[in-house]
């Protein structure tokens, strides 16, 4: 079993993303999916609710669960993928080096929006991530006021994105936040409801635009993140027991986690090259030689940093 991988992500605060990761893992659970969710947002708010829902049904909570930030999420993300149908993401508003790392490992980005011009408009650069990132994107218009005549022109506006955009909209409803705190999904508590009827048609239209888990797994030469060096890195690709095939792996799309240290904290040598290793899949591994070349750059790197 191997999962589609949904990142949700919007770089502007206050969209409703962890909110809407909730009511859609709880909603294809109730449809009979294996669903894993993933916090890599430091506000912790999904791992809130999900401790809310484990205490409520006393112990386990139908859904897979893991919370880690920074370099660890990669590796947390493609383990969690090998036992689950769907694995969904919250990303952190803030830290543009995790939500492209997230991004790498995602078959489609999910972007929820408010209709207004500005959220309108701060949409761009995570649909821009998302672009450069080589996976697609779906905008989703989310806490839509009542009889606002703004959103229909928001709606016109995003149809010029060079993204999906969902047919469903998420109106602006408490029930959404009421259940939530409680650790329920909408679907669970409030069945037949204006708000349950919404999370259950969005969950439907994404999974009718999902390919198979197969087809939405990230590209093998997303699946090694390159190591810095001063010389080209190679990725092995083991396709038979005694076939190794050697390919170049492009580093410029890491260029932005290699040159800020700083964003990732890395600041021993160890947690980097582990987590090199883990987010490496089954079949991709990096030569000892080339770790222990890319391990020395970094030495290097970390040593002309200022003190």
């Amino acid at each position: 079993m191997t999962a589609a991988i949904i990142v949700v992500a919007q770089r502007k605060g206050g969209a409703g993303k962890t909110t809407l990761t909730a009511h859609l893992g709880a909603a294809w659970a109730g449809m009979g999916r294996h669903v894993a969710l993933i916090d890599t947002d430091s506000q912790a708010s999904l791992a809130r609710w999900h401790q809310n829902r484990e205490a409520r049904l006393g112990g386990g909570s139908g859904l897979g669960f893991a919370a880690v930030t920074g370099w660890q999420a990669p590796g947390e993300m493609l383990r969690q993928a090998r036992d689950c149908d769907i694995l969904l993401v919250d990303s952190p508003s803030s830290g543009e080096s995790e939500v492209r790392m997230a991004m790498r490992c995602a078959g489609l980005v999910l972007i929820p929006v408010q209709p207004s011009p500005v959220d309108v408009w701060a949409t761009l650069p995570t649909l821009d991530m998302a672009q450069r990132e080589g996976v697609p994107a779906l905008l989703v218009m989310n806490r839509v006021p009542a009889r606002a005549a703004l959103t229909l022109s928001m709606r016109e506006q995003l149809a010029l994105y060079d993204a999906g955009l969902a047919a469903t909209s998420i109106g602006n409803r408490v029930a959404f936040a009421a259940a939530f705190a409680e650790g329920w999904g909408v679907t669970e508590c409030a069945v037949g409801s204006a708000a349950a009827e919404e999370i259950a048609a969005l969950a439907r239209e994404v999974m009718a635009l999902l390919p198979s888990a197969e087809q939405l797994l990230p590209r093998p030469e997303s699946r090694v993140q390159p190591l810095p060096s001063e010389r080209p890195v190679f990725a092995v690709e083991k396709s038979k027991p005694d076939d190794l095939v050697t390919r170049p792996v492009d580093i410029k799309r890491t260029e932005n986690i290699i040159d800020d240290l700083n964003v990732l904290e890395l600041t021993e040598l160890a947690p980097p090259a582990q987590a090199y290793r883990e987010t490496s899949a089954e079949n991709w591994t990096l030569r000892e030689d080339q770790l222990r070349a890319g391990i020395a750059s970094l030495k290097r790197r970390l040593a002309k940093r200022p003190k």
